[in-house]
């Protein structure tokens, strides 16, 4: 027997990554964690991504690092492209809802004399 995937489905997986994701701002908030650009999947995948825009590569690469570390995340492999510019990667289920799985990402743009910090 094969189960279709109705979007019924979809719908109650994406409100258990809202009631998730709120949990996580409220903490992360809380803690002085740095804001992400989120996104939620159709399969209730919450996707983090740590941009470089507004900040310095260190502030982008420390962003990505502590959402990893406060999700307890697994992180991949980085690799680094040979123009400098390094992706990151992690993944990880949330503790309050092993339902509700995600990651985190960044590319990190090698440096210039613009974006290094001062």
């Amino acid at each position: 027997m094969t189960y279709k995937i109705s979007d019924r489905d979809r719908h109650g997986w994406q409100r258990q990554a809202v009631v998730a994701l709120v949990a996580m701002l409220t903490h992360g908030y809380s803690e002085g964690l740095p804001a992400l650009h989120w996104s939620i999947a159709t399969t209730g995948t919450l996707i983090g991504e740590a941009h470089g825009l507004g900040v310095g590569v260190v502030e982008q690469r420390a962003a990505f690092d502590a959402w990893a570390d406060y999700l307890n995340a697994d992180r991949w492999q980085e690799r680094t492209d040979a123009d400098g510019t390094t992706h990151l990667h992690a993944v990880f289920t949330w503790r309050q809802n092993d339902r509700v799985k995600g990651a985190i990402r960044a590319v990190v743009f090698a440096a210039t004399d613009d974006s290094a910090p001062a």
